[in-house]
């Protein structure tokens, strides 16, 4: 019975499809025989769609329906790639993670990294390789057309932060970003609505990152560097590898000249010092810049100003962009 239902609304939907002749397609995938049936004509038709969940918040859908039918075409081609820093405890982990999976992704699961050191202690592996990813709203099963990959990073010998970091994204062109969550860290419910608005209303050339931080952090360096977490793109974090590449090479054959064994892997503040200086070194130069944000904050630390998260009351304010330190795409976005 189900499959004559979808059947009937496969003929309806082509037929529509065939008179208006859509240029994008936003729609609710609840598993249901049109919503299959949905799947269907945008895959045949190879169709630029965006597929919201049922358990998608009001808030979260009507924001995706003020977006324009460029932005909804370039929807999958402006992708984005998340790492999460491991904290130092499972329980931690376990905080992390169920913040993480409140967050509403909309149509799509971003490729997730845990980022684990080599001294990580049992329990915390354990709970990094436990986290089922996508996160599936009320216990159900994943849907096969919500596939997406984890991978837990545990590195087999001690390197510097800045390395571990670093190594963690290896674009594959320009139309990709990178979010970046600190240890510990906590995202608002706002963060991936923030994060898909940027790319999709933004050029993004010019910018190394975009703080999630409190606006008016003091020191651009320091605020992605020391922060909760950021938003970075491609062409800066090519140059941002490279120089952590180099660094660490020459940590390499300094280690070797003075027969030493060091212990990096830590989160000390010298670890942070060596990310931050790599930051500032790009900005100084005048190539790449940071975007200077407005509105609340899009992550904290856990106990560190959770109240002043930025709430769905802060959207309009949360994406009210300035054209001063990356300017807004006033041409098509090409699909």
């Amino acid at each position: 019975r189900e499959s004559r239902l979808e059947a009937q609304a496969m003929r309806a939907l082509q037929a529509q499809a065939g008179a208006l002749k859509p240029e994008a397609i936003l729609f609710i995938d609840d598993d249901s025989p049109p919503a299959r049936a949905m799947r269907q004509l945008v895959r045949l038709r190879k169709l630029p769609h965006v597929a919201l969940d049922r358990a998608a918040p009001a808030w979260a859908s009507a924001w995706v329906g003020t977006l324009s039918a460029e932005q909804l075409r370039a929807w999958r081609t402006r992708s984005v790639s998340l790492a999460v820093v491991a904290p130092q405890t499972a329980a931690q982990m376990e905080a992390v993670r169920a913040s993480l999976d409140a967050v509403p992704l909309l149509g799509e699961t971003p490729p997730l990294q845990i980022l684990l050191p080599s001294t990580a202690p049992t329990a915390l592996v354990r709970s990094a390789r436990d986290w089922t990813w996508p996160p599936q709203p009320d216990g159900r099963a994943a849907h096969a057309r919500r596939r997406s990959t984890k991978w837990v990073h545990l590195r087999a010998a001690p390197v510097s932060h800045l390395t571990r970091v670093a190594e963690s994204w290896y674009p594959l062109d320009e139309s990709e970003a990178f979010l970046l969550l600190a240890a510990g860290a906590v995202p608002s419910s706002l963060l991936y609505v923030f994060v898909k608005h940027f790319l999709l209303t933004m050029q993004t050339d010019s910018l190394l990152a975009v703080s999630l931080d409190a606006a008016g952090a003091s020191g651009a360096a320091a605020s992605i560097a020391n922060g909760c977490g950021a938003l970075f793109f491609p062409r800066a974090w090519s140059e941002l590898r490279e120089r952590a590449a180099a660094r660490a090479q020459r940590s390499t054959e300094a280690a070797h000249r003075s027969q030493a064994s060091e212990t990096l892997d830590t989160h000390a503040p010298a670890e942070t010092a060596e990310w931050e200086q790599v930051i500032g070194e790009l900005v100084h130069e005048g190539e790449f810049r940071i975007y200077e944000r407005k509105g609340p904050p899009l992550c904290a630390f856990a106990g560190d100003g959770l109240s002043r998260l930025a709430q769905p009351p802060d959207l309009p304010e949360t994406l009210r962009f300035s054209g001063k330190s990356a300017r807004l795409i006033s041409e098509p976005i090409e699909a």
